[in-house]
């Protein structure tokens, strides 16, 4: 399978992973063959990729941290939530809907537990999808990044909850200015930074027994330095805190660093209107690039420990070694080591097709490496290799 933009697709290809909608339903489901009606409505729900078969690497089915009906359940009640919260329903309406998300929550904890091996946290959505379907991958890297500083099942849980109730502020905010695809003016950004003190105001007046989430909505904005928003708070950049810290009342806390970790890498690895999805080595070189002034730096290292930094499905070359130069497909990684997955040998430097050997990174010679390109980089060069085409450039 292969990661395409929309303009190179084309009739008669079938689709590899399944593209969700708002509301958390199926738009096109995997395995669904593409047409010139269906790729037209992908342009006018402003998907910008998709993943297709082509007969490299379908027999892998790409492992996802979150399946597929529990991403479509959390985004349904997420929706229900704001619907409520945005139409100014009763207090016990909201509180209702708040308890439904709580047991999604509950949930998501128990398949990011279960889950055997380093997963994409990521999907591909629709652009008027994107709040709902980024609150449930944040959700989950939330847990993630939990398990690996040894919190309980029930902080874990909390976790999850805040991580779907991050962005819950933005119902306050126009949606022409949320959609907007150009740079927003000084008015607009100023609206934009209030979301999170609006979200725990509405986080607070639900009355839920669990802290943990309000203080996510409003600190996930804040940063190290000290130049976030709202409040200007510090960070340490260290997972253990002192009593003193604690006292002193201006320090990010660290739940809602750990949510800082997860929005960032997931809106990294996200298409947008206004620009592509980074990817994965980008994605991964930018958080290390943040670390220290924007996100806590003990956690980005815990975090790039567990995601996978060569997702399955994507296009790798080698550079070195006795396949130098040959393209290859990431078939599996493990939560072990996530830098180094098993690989499928498909081209050689040529593009020729070659016998499709597999190589484990992790178990293979030093001196085999594998370099990420963006996927569609790869697969552009492979083509052009192989049938002389030309294709637009990627967007800048």
């Amino acid at each position: 399978m292969r990661y395409l933009r929309l303009y190179d697709l084309s009739p008669g290809m079938v689709l590899a992973r399944t593209i969700w909608g708002p509301s958390g339903e199926v738009l096109l489901a995997r395995g669904a063959v593409l047409t010139a009606a269906t790729i037209a409505a992908l342009h006018r729900r402003e998907v910008s990729a998709v993943w297709v078969k082509d007969g490299t690497g379908d027999d892998e089915d790409p492992a996802e941290l979150v399946s597929d009906q529990l991403r479509a359940a959390a985004a349904k009640q997420v929706q229900d939530l704001f619907h409520a919260v945005s139409r100014g329903a009763s207090g016990r309406v909201v509180r209702e809907a708040a308890k439904r998300l709580l047991n999604v929550a509950e949930s998501i904890v128990e398949e990011v537990l279960s889950a055997p091996v380093a997963a994409e946290l990521v999907a591909i959505k629709t652009h008027d999808a994107y709040t709902l379907q980024h609150s449930v991958e944040v959700a989950a890297a939330c847990v993630l990044l939990g398990l690996q500083i040894g919190a309980s099942r029930s902080s874990l849980r909390e976790l999850a909850l805040g991580g779907l109730l991050h962005d819950l502020g933005k119902v306050r905010i126009p949606a022409e200015v949320l959609n907007k695809t150009g740079p927003l003016t000084t008015e607009e950004w100023e609206l934009v930074k209030q979301h999170p003190t609006w979200g725990f105001e509405i986080i607070s007046a639900m009355d839920l027994e669990e802290v943990t989430p309000k203080h996510i909505a409003w600190q996930h904005h804040e940063r190290q330095d000290g130049k976030g928003y709202p409040r200007g708070l510090r960070g340490t950049n260290r997972v253990a805190r002192d009593h003193a810290e604690f006292l002193a009342g201006n320090r990010i806390a660290l739940c809602a660093e750990i949510c800082a970790v997860a929005d960032v890498y997931c809106a990294m690895r996200s298409d947008r209107p206004y620009r592509p999805a980074m990817p994965p080595e980008e994605a991964v070189a930018a958080l290390r690039e943040a670390a220290g002034s924007q996100l806590n730096r003990e956690l980005v290292n815990l975090f790039l420990r567990t995601v996978p930094v060569f997702p399955p499905g994507i296009t790798v070359r080698l550079y070195s070694g006795q396949f130098n130069g040959y393209f290859a497909r990431v078939v599996r990684c493990s939560r072990a080591s996530p830098d180094k997955p098993v690989i499928r040998l498909l081209y050689d430097p040529d593009g020729n097709p070659c016998q499709p050997l597999e190589i484990d990174l992790a178990r293979s010679p030093a001196e085999i490496r594998s370099w990420l390109t963006p996927p569609t980089v790869a697969t552009r060069q492979v083509h052009q290799t192989l049938q002389g085409t030309a294709h637009r450039p990627e967007p800048t």
